[in-house]
């Protein structure tokens, strides 16, 4: 799905429906402002699917400020309840992209830990301190094992197939870090 499309259905299934139901914006607001607030939404929102948009509109709705209880709900608890249902992929995600293209996603590439990096950005945890670096080398060096092991197993004709499983999930993850990291090298676009 491209962001474009993406942004078309926020606008379909959230955006639109709630306007043409009558949610205003904060007397607090200018109309500028509101304007700005739907934009970002539907850009941080693009990776949502319709049924995602659907629910997350629903509960806009519920969440609705105001004595008539049609005054959008901020943006941020927006945000926040899309994010608690559905995580944006990393390579939506600003932190996760910041995370990866600063110095210290450059010395996890350098030093072979990236892919576990990519991980434990994913997951919405704070930059990892020097003991939590030691440990997703520690991590980086089993899943480089494993990965050894599964694709010699590979070769010879008897990988399990959970085995197989990891090893498509573990290189999938590799490449969409190496396309945060290095677009140019990847083929992908910034």
């Amino acid at each position: 799905m491209s962001k474009e499309t993406g942004k078309a259905k926020v606008r379909r299934f959230l955006i639109g429906p709630l306007l043409a139901g009558g949610m205003s914006k904060s007397p607090s607001q200018s109309k500028e402002e509101h304007a700005a607030m739907l934009d970002r939404i539907t850009r941080k929102l693009a990776y949502l699917p319709e049924k995602q948009l659907n629910g997350l509109a629903e509960f806009c709705v519920r969440s609705a400020r105001g004595k008539s209880h049609d005054i959008w709900p901020k943006e941020q608890r927006v945000m926040n309840w899309a994010y608690r249902m559905q995580p944006p992929p990393a390579d939506w995600c600003d932190y996760v992209n910041s995370i990866l293209t600063s110095v210290m996603g450059r010395r996890a590439l350098d030093a072979g830990y990236h892919v576990e990096l990519l991980k434990v950005a994913s997951d919405w945890g704070p930059p990892p301190s020097k003991y939590d670096i030691r440990q997703l080398q520690s991590q980086a060096q089993s899943n480089r094992d494993k990965q050894a092991r599964v694709e010699r197993e590979k070769s010879w004709g008897n990988a399990s197939a959970d085995d197989l499983r990891w090893l498509r999930w573990y290189l999938a993850l590799e490449a969409q870090c190496l396309a945060i990291m290095e677009p140019e090298k990847s083929g992908a676009d910034e």
